[in-house]
């Protein structure tokens, strides 16, 4: 009786300790998700590439069933020990799973518009934008995988700075269109728009993991006090 209770509890320890190597790993996966995506915005990604994110983002999703599952398996057993690590857990995999969205919805818009982008005079303003974006998933990456505080409120700062670039841009994208005679706007700028707010969106969901190190659990997700 004695070793199957110690194993028991062995187990819930590393169930719990699974699901976390397993979010780390599904933040991974989302990381090059997104790298094959900003690579087809600038030139042919092909068939192959688009089906690929596809299927990465179909893993993702059962990744999250199963991190839930370890999570819900262990807390049953604990009787409410480590309840806050497993709730910032769930949370952050349901992060984790809305990059993955976001990132085949900008898959999606290189289909919408199979020719090569042009931003025209709004292309800096672009590539700022998408290396900001690189850098909150660099320091998200690296502060969930070390649970680093330090670099948790980096990868927050990182995130007030892509948006910053994203609503300015876009604020002056709308006001050259209300500007204009015929009040329209192109084709890639249009798309410009929307793969801004996706750019966006990837941050806040990656500020939203590093926020689970820095903030209590009913405050994750927002600014640290």
């Amino acid at each position: 009786m004695l070793e199957k209770l110690l194993d028991a509890i062995s187990r819930r320890t590393t169930l719990l300790d699974e699901a976390r190597r397993d979010a780390v790993m599904m933040l991974a996966s989302v990381r090059r998700m997104y790298d094959l995506v900003v690579l087809g915005l600038k030139e042919d990604a092909g068939e192959e590439v688009r089906a690929k994110i596809m299927a990465m983002d179909k893993d993702i999703n059962r990744q999250q069933e199963k991190v839930r599952k370890k999570v819900f398996e262990h807390l049953s057993f604990s009787r409410g020990q480590d309840l806050q690590q497993g709730l910032g857990l769930i949370t952050a995999v349901i992060d984790i799973e809305r990059i993955g969205d976001y990132t085949k919805n900008i898959a999606e818009l290189i289909d919408f518009v199979p020719h090569k982008l042009n931003f025209s005079t709004h292309e800096a303003a672009y590539k700022e934008a998408q290396s900001q974006c690189s850098e909150v998933f660099d320091r998200g990456l690296e502060a969930y995988s070390t649970q680093d505080v330090f670099v948790g409120r980096k990868c927050i700062e990182s995130y007030q700075r892509l948006s910053l670039v994203c609503d300015r841009t876009i604020k002056l994208l709308l006001e050259e269109t209300s500007s204009s005679e015929g009040n329209a706007i192109g084709r890639d700028m249009l798309a410009l728009v929307l793969l801004l707010r996706y750019l966006k969106r990837v941050g806040a969901h990656l500020k939203n993991t590093s926020s689970i190190l820095v903030n209590p659990f009913h405050t994750v997700g927002f600014r640290p006090k």
